[in-house]
């Protein structure tokens, strides 16, 4: 899948990706949404056959992500209950894509897994990075 909002690109393997909404701080809209549970899908088949062994998570411009695009927010008001109930189980669909990929036996992933041994993320030009561990207390 050709991504809008995403920018993904793999070297060895560690996987970058950029959510790329800078225009509106990265926030999640429904095609947001649906194509980070794609690449989390992917994803998962990669890490699986242990190529992707990290992922770098970062945001466009100066903000990593800003949460929810109010525009689309808002326009939920106008949606019947099927079709906000359809976007919001989208959206749980895409964090569970994401909280199931596959783990390394070493430990369970704290919010991205996968095969993972370690997530980096950068916000506002500062990296962040954490090795995998317990997720939700368990």
């Amino acid at each position: 899948m050709a991504y809008e909002f995403l920018s993904v690109r793999r070297e060895g393997a560690v996987e970058y990706l950029t959510l790329n909404r800078p225009d509106v701080r990265n926030a999640f809209n429904d095609q947001m949404i649906a194509e980070l549970a794609d690449w989390a899908s992917s994803l998962s088949e990669s890490a699986r056959r242990h190529e992707v062994r990290a992922v770098v998570l970062v945001g466009a411009g100066t903000v990593f992500c800003a949460g929810g695009d109010a525009k689309w927010l808002a326009s939920t008001i106008r949606c019947s209950e099927a079709e906000n109930l359809r976007d919001g189980q989208a959206m749980a669909a895409m964090f569970a894509a994401i909280d199931d990929l596959p783990r390394d036996g070493k430990g369970q992933a704290s919010y991205i897994g996968a095969v993972l041994e370690t997530v980096a993320l950068t916000i506002n030009g500062l990296p962040y990075g954490y090795a995998l561990m317990g997720r939700g207390g368990q």
